[in-house]
């Protein structure tokens, strides 16, 4: 061609190869799409969880909207109105709260808000429409079940609503519903503006000490982007005329989300993990089409065509097998994740319900970018051998090991290589009497071998001709197998019993519901009524009964922690708020818990004596809250003296004998800033602060009895305010955690482990396609069908050997790593458990594919006769 710069003519070149190797395109196809599928599910499953993220902590958040400001009076929102700088913006007035006694543990607001508000705090009917009436009433429908009222809109109902301490019964016309989120901090409940003014006037004022909480404005806020919230939010409120410390911020969904190191950590691993099993897959097969077509690259140079050229064909040629797989790969995947996205979910958010999962287009794009990143870096190496190949040493170029420094030039041809093979053949006729006698044959080793040996000492020859060829396969293989080894002994590894005992302090723990309802404030630190305890009493096979009191009391501050808060001052850490330093005290949990808790308590300085214990003279103790920027050590040590407050002002002295606490299940599940928290025996508790209902209990049942007090427990928890932590319910979760892992590692194994298979069944086809000129010449020189067959098959065993040795020890090896990751140990009570069954599971397909290809792609290509054959090559 003479450095042809003409573009059709290597579109042209490029379409005719293509079309000359149908059956070579769509094995690289097939590689393209695997690869595809893989990316497209991880990044479908990645984009899902950080959805699905977001969309948790608007729950939990109760809004949508990207930043919020409290407590506003109308002037102060008109002002924040006026001052423009955001796309939406939208207030509601609070009115009330619910007084049922059935929304006890549904804690509800009544407020009166424009529609934009009522959507940002996904409290918008979807039956109906929001109060226009001043007696009109939208309502969720978790409120009215509750409350046992109809839904339809159209009815009368009447609903109390609790304003500043006063009680209002009004009956309203329900105008709209909706089914509410039983996760969101409080249910909202519409009003019209007619019926807010009249109970509680808006705010004219600032919001201030003396000022109602009802009638305040509360401003929804959403701007154009959500690039620095933080900053468009504080220039919004300096325009505004507002302090900077106005009450309100950023929603946690667009200033929190956070993937922690462990997270992000897998996800590179699996990225890692396709991107190496893609680049084997698709290198192997590219490299050996590039040197099938090697003589073909070298004619054209002879031609005058340049590297850059043959570069561009072979690069037309990867495009146009991507644009095939890559979107077919991308739709497969995308449905794979989208069956996964749950599983993976309830793993590492912990959670079991959420909204559907809307594919995002980045997702899909990221996930090409990565499948034609890979199928680029694949290409390369196929690419630089066809650009860089001598037109003279291309007629001699088979694909073997190259010398380095000579790209083209052969270590072996393709007639020395047949050669070997004749004189193996030959050797055998030649000693055919003799191995008849004895069964043996040097074949030209020097050693002893049996004739049948024959086929597989030459197929051992043949891996050793293309070393770098060998190794890629067996490595690709290799990860596979490992992939789908690693999970098992995950699986098999998790021992409820034991996760059972890490969960849980008894059979049943039982507290009363807003002490175990997160971001619930106002606990109820006696919720273990008497009755319930005499209830417990009776059952069938109790064998232990124990119980946790708690108090918010008080605590003289020591001279160390007086200096300690001063320089907390001093360096403008603001957790002093709740103590009273002026009387020189901070604010502690005090507990007791009976029996045998106290000495399961976690200790992590000093340690827990029973005898001393029983003096009544000794507390255990610990920090409340962490501190920010200040020393590391404890406001008290083992040895230090520390005095409590009573109830009754009557204070005493104790020693702390160590420092340690509660397991969280038994505490008050909450932290005071630059508090404490201190463990005192029972009867000193008593004289402290009196007689009081149990914070929790703890009680053990023989197995006997278990489930007739799982039935019976749980019957309690439907007619009262607790909730109960039992083996059943920890069961479940385990359960559906296992599951979990069982889903997410078997898929991902079995589609891994079919890559494995399909790229060795992919390598085994295009090797044979490529050396059907040796083979057509080994038949010219003697060598049998049936040999030939066996030469084949021992090649792919030798293959699949390799890559199973180095399976079942470093692939277990790997196993072991992985499995002694501590989130994996400590939370799930893990034992590992070395096993080789997924790998012999996979082993006879493999095998079963090692024999069947070469048979049957023999049998197509010995169709013609041996000078045919050698014609067509």
């Amino acid at each position: 061609m003479f450095q042809v710069r003409n573009k059709e003519a290597i579109r042209l070149l490029t379409g005719r190869q293509m079309k000359k190797n149908r059956q070579r395109n769509a094995i690289a196809v097939g590689a393209i799409i695997l690869t595809s599928i893989l990316f497209s599910a991880l990044f479908t499953v990645g984009g899902g969880i950080l959805e699905v993220a977001r969309q948790s902590m608007m729950r939990a958040s109760g809004s949508s909207a990207q930043a919020v400001i409290k407590f506003l009076s109308m002037p102060e929102y008109e002002n924040v109105k006026a001052a423009g700088g955001y796309e939406k913006i939208g207030y509601s007035i609070v009115t009330g709260t619910g007084a049922h006694e059935s929304l006890q543990k549904l804690y509800t607001e009544v407020r009166y808000g424009e529609t934009y508000s009522a959507q940002s705090f996904r409290s918008f009917p979807t039956e109906g429409r929001m109060p226009e009436e001043k007696m009109e009433i939208a309502v969720p429908r978790l409120v009215l079940d509750a409350m046992g009222l109809p839904d339809q809109p159209g009815s009368r109902i009447v609903f109390p609503i609790m304003v500043d301490g006063t009680l209002r019964e009004d009956t309203f016309t329900l105008c709209g519903v909706w089914d509410g989120d039983p996760v969101a901090p409080a249910q909202q409940v519409w009003v019209s503006k007619a019926y807010s003014e009249e109970i509680a006037p808006t705010r004219m004022t600032s919001f201030g000490e003396g000022v109602p909480y009802e009638g305040t404005v509360m401003a929804d806020i959403d701007f154009p982007n959500t690039w620095n919230l933080q900053g468009k939010l504080a220039d919004l409120l300096a325009r505004a005329g507002l302090p900077e410390d106005t009450p309100g911020g950023i929603n946690p969904a667009y200033s929190s989300l956070s993937v922690d190191l462990y997270t992000i950590l897998t996800i590179v691993i699996l990225l890692a993990v396709i991107l190496v099993s893609g680049y084997l897959i698709i290198y192997n097969i590219f490299y050996i089409s590039v040197t099938q077509d090697i003589q073909y690259y070298g004619l054209l140079k002879t031609i005058g065509a340049s590297g850059k050229q043959l570069r561009r064909i072979v690069l037309r040629q990867v495009m146009g097998l991507s644009a095939v797989g890559i979107p077919a790969g991308l739709l497969a995947g995308y449905a794979v994740g989208y069956l996964l996205l749950p599983y993976v979910v309830m793993l590492f958010l912990q959670t079991y319900e959420f909204e559907d999962y809307t594919i995002s287009p980045a997702v899909l794009a990221g996930a090409a970018l990565f499948s034609l990143l890979t199928v680029y870096i694949s290409f390369r190496s196929p690419g630089r051998i066809a650009a860089s190949v001598s037109p003279v040493e291309a007629v001699r170029y088979t694909g073997e090991t190259q010398q380095k420094g000579a790209p083209g030039r052969c270590r072996k041809s393709i007639w020395q290589c047949v050669e070997a093979h004749r004189s193996i053949l030959w050797k055998r006729k030649a000693h055919i009497k003799m191995m008849r006698k004895k069964k043996t044959s040097t074949l030209g080793f020097g050693k002893s071998a049996k004739q049948k040996n024959a086929p597989a000492i030459l197929a051992l020859r043949n891996l050793r001709r293309d070393g770098k060829k060998a190794v890629l396969l067996i490595l690709s293989l290799y990860i596979s197998m490992t992939l789908l080894n690693t999970p098992s002994p995950i699986i098999s590894g998790f021992d409820l019993e034991q996760y059972v005992e890490t969960q849980t302090n008894g059979d049943f723990e039982v507290t009363d519901w807003t002490v175990a309802m997160a971001g619930q404030y106002d606990k109820n630190l006696e919720g273990i009524d008497s009755g319930f305890e005499e209830a417990v009493s009776r059952l069938q096979g109790l064998t232990r009964f124990e119980k946790v009191y708690c108090e918010l009391g008080q605590a003289d501050l020591s001279e160390h922690a007086l200096e300690r808060l001063a320089w907390e001052n001093e360096q403008g850490n603001e957790y002093t708020d709740m103590c009273d330093l002026e009387r020189g005290q901070e604010p502690l949990y005090a507990y007791a818990a009976t029996g045998t808790l106290v000495e399961h308590a976690v200790y992590t300085d000093g340690e827990f004596d029973a005898e001393k214990w029983a003096q009544g003279t000794y507390v255990v103790y610990c920090d409340g809250a962490p501190w920010w920027g200040v020393k590391p050590e404890m406001l008290y040590q083992p040895g230090d003296r520390i005095t409590l407050e009573g109830k009754e002002g009557q204070k005493k002295e104790y020693t702390v004998m160590a420092v340690g606490e509660l397991p969280s299940t038994l505490t008050a599940r909450m932290a005071i800033s630059i508090g404490i928290n201190v463990i005192l025996p029972e009867q000193e508790f008593a004289e402290l602060y009196g007689e009081k209902q149990p914070l929790s209990v703890v009680y053990d049942v023989e197995k006997s009895h278990r489930d007739e007090a799982e039935k019976i427990t749980a019957k309690w928890m439907e007619d009262s305010g607790m909730v109960c932590i039992s083996f059943e319910t920890l069961k479940e979760e385990f359960q559906k955690t296992k599951q979990v892992f069982t889903m997410i590692g078997g898929s991902l194994s079995l589609v891994l482990g079919a890559i494995g298979i399909l790229n060795f069944i992919n390598i085994m086809v295009t090797g044979i396609l490529t050396r059907q000129k040796e083979l057509a010449m080994l038949s010219a020189v003697g060598m049998g069908g049936r040999q030939m067959k066996r030469m084949l098959i021992w090649e792919s065993a030798a293959y699949i050997g390799s890559a199973s040795v180095l399976a079942v020890t470093a692939g277990n090896l790997l196993s072991w790593l992985i499995c002694q990751d501590v989130v994996i140990r400590n939370q799930w009570a893990f034992a590992y458990h070395f096993t080789v069954v997924p790998v012999a599971v996979c082993l006879p397909l493999l095998l079963l594919a090692a024999s069947a290809v070469p048979l049957m792609f023999y049998k197509k290509l010995c169709a013609g006769s041996v000078v045919e054959r050698l014609r067509y090559c």
